[in-house]
């Protein structure tokens, strides 16, 4: 708010009279960062990768090897029950890659009171041209390892292990879920402030996923699944999503995590120009270092030295 005074003449008299009053500026918000971090767990507990300490309803013991999916289509409700849809949001996580976070920026600041992605893409992502997706995209075949080629789109969900069957023999198990019409909406309600750069903290229950509210047997149901039309396995799958997460916590970083976050770029001249890199569409963008950015000083530096 800035104060102000203005001197008027008034009409037909030499006197001047002084007005006081208050000019408010819509002065421009900063966009704050809303990190979703999403924890694999099993009953509570983190997941213990390869390891047979689980059980489905029907007693079968199994392993979880491989949990790999895609987040998309992130949202903020509003406390009038509007929603903030934060564009272009998409990530990839898997247990074994230790891929487990989203960082969405360009949120803006203030209190929500729920927080909705969805497991899997919709249609024009889904049956997006992969050419255009880089080196460090999360939808970029070669880093994610979930595009079906041959039936064309995404595995929207990726789980993969072993169980001891009937005979108590090992025999593996694989359930991946795709298709447009199983990209399946979470809407989880729990009040967030959204400040500077703030972390959501979500637990993805996967024994939940596999017996509650439609429990799975693999010996019953069957080991592995490929999303047919009118498959029951992934009907039951999408049922389960839904309780199969919870909000542990929200909190707002530090500064020490946030400067881990955003590293600060090393030894930049006081005067820069960024370069304008450009490549063929076909070709994956590289992954260049957050703390090295490309700059035509240092481009023109290379070229003196090297050639």
């Amino acid at each position: 708010m800035l104060g102000f005074s203005v001197w008027i003449p008034l009409c037909g008299t030499g006197v001047r009279m002084l007005v006081l009053g208050c000019l408010f500026l819509a002065l421009p918000v900063s966009a704050a960062i809303l990190q979703v971090q999403i924890t694999p767990k099993v009953s509570g507990e983190n997941l213990q990768p390869a390891s047979f300490r689980y059980q489905t309803y029907a007693g079968e013991t199994f392993s979880i090897t491989r949990a790999s999916y895609l987040v998309s289509d992130f949202g903020l409700q509003r406390d009038d029950g509007t929603w903030l849809d934060i564009s272009n949001s998409v990530a990839w996580m898997d247990f074994e890659q230790n891929r487990d976070s989203a960082r969405l920026a360009a949120v803006d600041p203030g209190e929500y009171r729920a927080l909705r992605f969805s497991i899997g893409l919709n249609t024009n992502l889904n049956h997006a041209d992969i050419s255009q997706f880089g080196a460090a995209h999360p939808l970029n075949p070669n880093l994610n390892g979930l595009y079906w080629s041959w039936q064309g789109g995404f595995i929207f969900l990726a789980l993969e292990g072993l169980w001891r069957n009937a005979n108590g023999e090992m025999d593996g198990w694989a359930y991946h879920l795709a298709r447009d019409t199983n990209c399946t909406r979470i809407i989880l309600a729990t009040p967030l402030v959204i400040t500077n750069e703030t972390k959501a903290e979500i637990d993805f229950d996967l024994g939940a996923l596999l017996n509650a509210p439609r429990p799975l047997s693999f010996g019953k149901d069957g080991s592995s699944t490929h999303s047919r039309d009118g498959d029951p396995i992934s009907a039951a799958l999408v049922k389960n999503l839904a309780s199969a997460f919870r909000v542990h916590r929200v909190t707002a970083l530090t500064d020490a995590e946030i400067a881990v976050a955003h590293p600060t770029p090393l030894y930049l001249p006081e005067k820069f120009t960024p370069y304008p890199f450009q490549m063929s569409s076909t070709f994956p963008i590289p992954d260049l270092p957050r703390d090295n950015p490309l700059i035509t000083e240092r481009v023109e530096l290379g070229r003196k030295l090297f050639f």
